[in-house]
């Protein structure tokens, strides 16, 4: 084998083809997975870390994305209601006379 030639490890699949030329590598042993033990004063203190980590309201973000559209609809809606008056007092103003 060529030292410039890279060499080719397969772990979870064996080769079938004579003309490659791999090198066997052992599968890999994960550690056992140990229980973890929940002390209950441990617990009162996770959950008032979720708490503070939470934000308050649930749905400040969607307020904050919305605030400029209904800054802009609110002085649209005020304009709107501005005209209806005027036109109500023109047509007012109209019958009277």
């Amino acid at each position: 084998m060529n030292v410039d030639e890279p060499v080719l490890k397969f772990r979870n699949y064996s080769v079938k083809d004579d003309r490659i030329t791999h090198e066997k590598q052992a599968a890999a042993n994960p550690p056992k997975y140990e229980q973890p033990v929940v002390e209950p004063e441990a617990d009162v203190e996770g959950e008032e870390l979720l708490l503070s980590v939470a934000p308050k309201k649930p749905n400040w973000d969607l307020r904050r994305d919305v605030e400029p559209k209904l800054a802009k609809l609110e002085r649209r809606t005020q304009r709107a209601m501005i005209t209806i008056m005027q036109n109500q007092q023109q047509n007012a103003g109209q019958e009277v006379t």
